[in-house]
C-alpha cells in the first residue's frame, strides 16, 4: 500500500467511523514512517499504447525502480531460548534460526 493510498483510506475511515480512531492513527503512523521515493520516469497513455515521458506531464503515471526496502528483523531473546531448548545439534539450531529469520524477513 502506498502512502497516498493509506492516507486516503484514513480520511475515508474518519469520515464514516469517527468513533473508532485507533486504527486510523496506526495507519497514518505507518504511512508517515515510509520514506519518500522519487520516480525515475513517467509514462502516458497514447492512442496506440504507452509512451515514455522524460518530464512530468498531465495524465502521466510515475515509474519507481523498486519497492522500498524493509528493515532487517533479527532474532529475539525468546527466539534464541526456543532454539536452545528445541535443538540438539548445531545443524538443527542453524536450520531453526534460518527458518525463523526467513519467516520474519519475507
Amino acid at each position: 500500500m502506498t502512502k497516498d493510498e493509506a492516507l486516503q483510506m484514513c480520511l475515508e475511515y474518519i469520515e464514516t467511523n469517527a468513533h473508532e480512531r485507533k486504527h486510523v492513527r496506526h495507519a497514518i503512523q505507518a504511512a508517515l514512517a515510509q520514506p519518500a521515493q522519487e520516480p525515475f520516469g513517467y509514462f502516458k497513455a497514447e492512442p496506440f499504447g504507452w509512451t515514455d515521458c522524460v518530464e512530468t506531464e498531465e495524465g502521466a503515471k510515475a515509474l519507481y525502480e523498486a519497492p522500498l526496502k524493509r528493515e532487517w528483523v533479527g532474532l529475539t531473546e525468546e527466539d534464541f531460548s526456543a532454539i536452545n531448548q528445541s535443538c540438539l545439534t548445531k545443524l538443527q539450531a542453524a536450520t531453526s534460526a534460518e527458518s525463523i529469520l526467513n519467516r520474519k524477513n519475507t
